[in-house]
């Protein structure tokens, strides 16, 4: 079994390598006529799971979580079926979530290695780096490359500015900045927590540098919030900061609620206000009530339009209802309707009630509210990194409930990284 570990994460491995070098990749596997090696990688993702399914069904190995996940996709991917009619749409929304799953299957491998991944990490994000510092000087080929599979256009790598300031959004080796500097600050806060002392605050400050590169702003956002709590982590009382998951899942879920309600219109008149406000303020004042809309009135406020029905299966299957969510919440609204959203309620309760005792705690929980920050402005399932990130926290924080007691006390004397 240990050795199906290794393939297990040998195969997550080389595809967050191949995320890392996604744009780049494309370019030059696309000028060959082999684009479609690309998803490769992913497609071994979906192999990894189907064989871990079946062993431990062999194996009689079926904890209750691993039950729960499963009854939750057959349910959602049912529910799709229902309301879009179309099992290749559905099948497509599966394909789209992989990492998310994925992430759930390795947790207990990764746990198991955790002191032997900092070499593997390092490659990644001294990768995801060096591509975003060379970009800023340099301009890659593949930036605004794209390319046809079956009739379709699909983007390489994505060439595109900020609103308001038309700064140049670098994506490295990558496909978009943004990915860029999801990969970069998910790599950096692990890396912060495997390096020794001495290196910790410079890899740290570099991965700022490198995500400031890219004009990513909810990535810098979360850097420059839990660089904040690494500052001042001895000073706030832990169990303060213990209910930032909570606050965060119901921030999350209630700010997209609220715009079916309220009416938003920020004003963003100069130009470093638009940078700073714009597309929140379009998520605010039409994407979410507009998506929030379609789920209702072409699925169902109770049960979504399961899997497929929202985000990027949309694109290519049902194009005029095409939303990409832009909010976890929303997303999972989409996926499941109530269930979904109660969903990621539970997901920051649960951090909030088990105990911070170990260091993988600490770094477990500061992840948990990567993922929820991010979710403020990102669906969060279709992104590769914190997708994967979402499966790893969900299951690492199920674990811990089952082993230990759930419990408001505070474990550790604070957030920052403290043996």
């Amino acid at each position: 079994m240990r050795r199906l570990e290794g393939v297990f994460l040998g195969i997550g491995f080389v595809f967050l390598l191949s995320e890392v070098f996604g744009g780049m990749l494309r370019y030059y596997l696309a000028s060959l006529g082999v684009a479609p090696l690309i998803y490769l990688p992913k497609a071994l993702l979906a192999v990894g799971l189907a064989g871990a399914v079946l062993l431990s069904l062999v194996n009689k190995r079926v904890s209750l979580f691993f039950l729960l996940v499963l009854a939750l996709a057959v349910e959602f991917s049912l529910v799709g079926y229902a309301f879009v009619g179309n099992s290749l749409q559905v099948t497509f929304g599966l394909w789209v979530i992989l990492p998310f799953f994925y992430g759930i299957l390795i947790l207990p491998s990764i746990l198991r290695v955790w002191s032997r991944l900092r070499p593997y990490l390092l490659l990644l994000w001294g990768s995801a780096v060096i591509g975003v510092i060379i970009n800023a000087f340099h301009d890659w080929p593949w930036v605004g490359f794209a390319y046809s599979l079956g009739g379709v256009e699909v983007e390489g790598s994505r060439a595109w500015f900020t609103a308001g300031l038309g700064l140049f959004r670098i994506p490295g080796f990558s496909r978009a900045s943004f990915e860029a500097a999801s990969q970069i600050l998910l790599l950096g806060l692990s890396l912060t927590f495997l390096m020794r002392m001495r290196w910790r605050v410079l890899l740290w400050l570099v991965s700022g540098v490198a995500i400031v590169l890219t004009t990513s702003k909810t990535p810098l956002g979360i850097w420059l919030f839990l660089s904040l709590m690494f500052v001042l982590g001895r000073l706030v009382p832990l169990r303060f900061l213990r209910l930032l998951p909570v606050f965060f899942a119901l921030a999350g879920i209630g700010l997209p609620l609220s715009s079916v309600y309220v009416s938003y219109d920020p004003k963003a008149d100069s130009a470093v206000e638009r940078f700073l406000v714009a597309s929140f303020a379009d998520r605010l004042g039409w994407m979410w009530p507009m998506s929030l809309q379609m789920v209702v009135e072409h699925g169902s406020w109770l049960f979504g339009r399961g899997i497929g029905g929202i985000g990027s299966p949309q694109q290519y299957f049902e194009p005029l209802l095409y939303s990409p969510a832009d909010n976890l919440a929303v997303y999972l609204f989409g996926l499941g309707g109530v269930v979904g959203l109660l969903l990621l309620a539970a997901y920051g309760l649960i951090a909030f009630l088990i105990p911070l005792r170990t260091l993988q705690d600490r770094f477990f929980f500061l992840l948990t509210l990567a993922v929820l920050l991010e979710g403020w402005t990102v669906n969060v399932m279709e992104s590769s990194f914190f997708g994967m990130v979402f499966g790893l926290t969900l299951r690492y924080w199920w674990e811990m409930s089952e082993k230990r007691a759930v419990s408001p006390k505070e474990g550790a004397r604070s957030m920052i990284w403290q043996k």
